[in-house]
């Protein structure tokens, strides 16, 4: 081994000392919630995606191309909301039940799941779920530490 090639050891044992330790001492953040709301939320939203249609649908006096734009148009606004609160949910769920040396193995700050909340409460769903996936599986793998925030 020559000296560069220990020099690069040597540096690179130093990152991964140097990431451990972030990742040993960061907090996590342990919301309050329980599965319990997670699941009247999903029934709320059945309900809600299911009932709302059949309202305007059975008790307005539209044509019924009209009844149909109503109803994609109140189907697409509410799902947008309800999938991401419901979603932000879903990921506070996993923050309070998961294990937390699973939890530790994100190096980036702030971690994949925090990350997730603030996209899903910043930009709208079908934006969010592509930044999200983008820093799941593209951002987050390596062995560096990254500080990454929604932008």
């Amino acid at each position: 081994m020559n000296q560069d090639d220990y020099k690069q050891v040597l540096k690179d044992y130093h990152k991964q000392r140097e990431i451990a330790a972030y990742q040993e001492k960061r907090n996590l953040t342990i919301p309050r919630t329980t599965y319990s709301i997670l699941v009247i939320l999903f029934a709320a939203f059945v309900l809600s995606v299911v009932g709302i249609p059949f309202l305007v649908f059975r008790f307005t006096n539209l044509p019924v191309f009209a009844k149909a734009i109503a109803i994609s148009l109140i189907v697409i606004v509410f799902s947008d909301f309800a999938f991401r609160y419901l979603g932000i949910k879903t990921i506070e769920c996993y923050q309070h039940y998961a294990k937390e040396e699973i939890r530790r193995r994100c190096i980036c700050v702030p971690s994949c799941s925090e990350y997730a909340i603030l996209c899903l409460k910043k930009y709208e769903l079908v934006h969010a779920l592509i930044k999200i996936h983008h820093r799941l599986y593209v951002t987050c793998y390596g062995s560096d530490y990254i500080i990454d925030w929604p932008s």
